[in-house]
C-alpha cells in the first residue's frame, strides 16, 4: 500500500514537534541540574550581597543638624531609647558611585541623636528614623540585613558656589529637602558613627515579628570636612505625619564632605527584646 502525501507530512510534523520538544527540556533541565548542585551559583546566593558594605571617594554628601520637640523626636523611637538632652535631629543626602557590596547607591534620610550607645570618641549616637534610598537591591539589603527600614526613592545633591542642597525624592515629589552653606577650609578627619536600630526578624511565614533586638552599627569612616551654615530643612509631608513633627525649632550647624570613605555593616547585639 502507498502512503498517502498527507500521512506522511503529518509523520514528519510530529516528528519536528517531538525534536523540538526534547531539544527544549534539554536547554531547560540543563541549568536546572547546575543549580540543584550549586555548579553554577553560590548557595542560595541572595538579591544583594553579604556585609560589611564599603563606600570609597564621595563627593556628594551632606548633612544637617537642628534642634526638634522632644515629645516628636520620644514619639519616633522604640521604648527605652531616649533622645539626646540637646534634642539634637539631622538630615543626610548622599550620592554613593563606588565602592563595594551597595555600590552604587544614594541616600536621603532623618536620624535622632540619642543616649546610651555614644561612640568612644564622644560622638553621640544616632537612631535611624526614615529615609529613602535606591535602587531596590539596597532598600532590601539595609531592610533584610541590617535591620534598617527605608523607603524606595531617589537622591540628589547639587552645588552653586558655597551653597549646597540635597533632595530626596519619591514618585516624583521632594520629600525631604535640605540646604547648608559651606564656610572655611575642608580639613581631613575620621572616626565612628555609632547607628541604632530596632531590628525586627520576621516569622518563616513573614505575616509577623518572631523576635526583635537593639543593634548598633558602628560605622569607620574617613573624609575632608568643610563646616557649613544651616539654610534650611524642609520634611514634605502631610501634616499628620509623624516626622513633619520634627520639623526645626532652631537651626544648628551643617557640613559637607568629599572624599568620604566609609564601611558598615558589622553588627553589636545591645539588647534582645522578643
Amino acid at each position: 500500500m502507498t502512503p498517502s502525501p498527507v500521512a506522511g507530512r503529518r509523520g514528519i510534523v510530529r516528528r519536528g514537534l517531538l525534536s523540538f520538544t526534547l531539544a527544549c527540556a534539554a536547554v531547560l533541565t540543563a541549568p536546572a541540574s547546575a543549580a540543584d548542585t550549586f555548579s553554577a551559583a553560590p548557595a542560595f546566593d541572595p538579591l544583594y550581597p553579604n556585609p560589611p558594605y564599603l563606600q570609597t571617594n564621595v563627593d556628594e554628601y551632606m548633612v544637617i543638624v537642628w534642634e526638634a520637640d522632644r515629645a516628636a523626636i520620644e514619639a519616633l523611637l522604640p521604648p527605652g531609647i531616649r533622645p539626646a538632652a540637646t534634642n539634637t535631629v539631622g538630615m543626610s543626602h548622599y550620592v554613593v558611585r563606588e565602592g563595594a557590596g551597595l555600590a552604587p547607591y544614594e541616600a536621603s534620610y532623618v536620624f535622632a541623636e540619642v543616649e546610651g550607645m555614644d561612640d568612644p570618641g564622644g560622638g553621640k549616637a544616632r537612631w535611624f528614623l526614615w529615609g529613602l534610598y535606591s535602587p531596590d537591591r539596597a532598600v532590601t539589603a539595609l531592610r533584610e540585613v541590617m535591620g534598617f527600614a527605608p523607603r524606595l526613592g531617589t537622591t540628589k545633591v547639587t552645588e552653586s558656589g558655597k551653597r549646597m542642597r540635597g533632595a530626596g525624592s519619591r514618585d516624583g515629589k521632594e520629600i525631604l529637602v535640605s540646604e547648608i552653606q559651606n564656610k572655611g577650609d575642608a580639613a581631613a578627619v575620621g572616626g565612628t558613627l555609632h547607628y541604632g536600630v530596632l531590628r525586627n526578624v520576621p516569622t518563616m511565614m513573614g505575616n509577623a515579628t518572631a523576635s526583635s533586638e537593639v543593634v548598633m552599627h558602628p560605622i569607620s569612616w574617613t573624609a575632608r570636612v568643610t563646616m557649613a551654615d544651616p539654610v534650611s530643612v524642609k520634611i514634605n509631608l502631610p501634616d499628620n505625619h509623624p516626622l513633619k513633627k520634627l520639623e526645626p525649632r532652631k537651626l544648628i550647624y551643617g557640613y559637607s564632605g568629599k572624599d568620604v570613605n566609609w564601611v558598615f555593616g558589622h553588627t553589636k547585639l545591645i539588647e534582645k527584646r522578643q
